[in-house]
């Protein structure tokens, strides 16, 4: 999937007072969004960041987040591939979810990421066996929208 996949999400978590910003990154994931980040604060003057990111792009997000501390308020990984090494170095508000019959890589990757993230920290376990963002395409996809929110809406008021 690439960045223009993210369109109704993006149509339906922003608003007047949210920016979203969809990278496509080719090599270096995690760099390119950390960058993306800095670019925010400093030329639009975004105050917080969220990141959001699914199957790859979820590991990236991760590890993004990891490196960069204080500079991310909130992350949300959908079925992420990797960075179980760097969840407990994760300190944004943190959601995780994953369907329960996906590959199980990516259950595990998403269960051991929640452990060991420090709180606050959510885990969402679907039903279903859809990964990344074919979530959002489920009966839950509802769901799965406000549970982002949540964590925009929490994450920028405490921070």
């Amino acid at each position: 999937m690439d960045r223009a996949s993210w369109t109704d999400q993006a149509e339906a978590l922003t608003g007047s007072d949210r920016f979203g910003l969809a990278i496509d990154p080719d090599d270096d994931r995690p760099t390119a969004i950390r960058e993306a980040v800095a670019q925010l604060r400093t030329t639009v003057g975004v105050d917080h960041v969220v990141l959001v990111g699914a199957s790859i792009g979820g590991e990236a997000a991760v590890v993004a987040a990891a490196e960069a501390g204080d500079d991310v308020d909130g992350l949300v990984a959908i079925s992420p591939g990797g960075g179980t090494d760097r969840g407990s170095e994760i300190r944004a508000r943190s959601l995780f979810v994953v369907a329960e019959n996906d590959d199980e890589r990516f259950v595990e990757t998403t269960r051991r990421l929640h452990e060991n993230a420090p709180d606050p920290s959510r885990l969402e376990v679907l039903s279903g066996d859809e990964h990344g963002q074919r979530l959002f395409e489920t009966a839950r996809g509802d769901d799965l929208e406000g549970w982002i929110d949540d964590v925009i809406e929490t994450a920028c008021r405490e921070a």
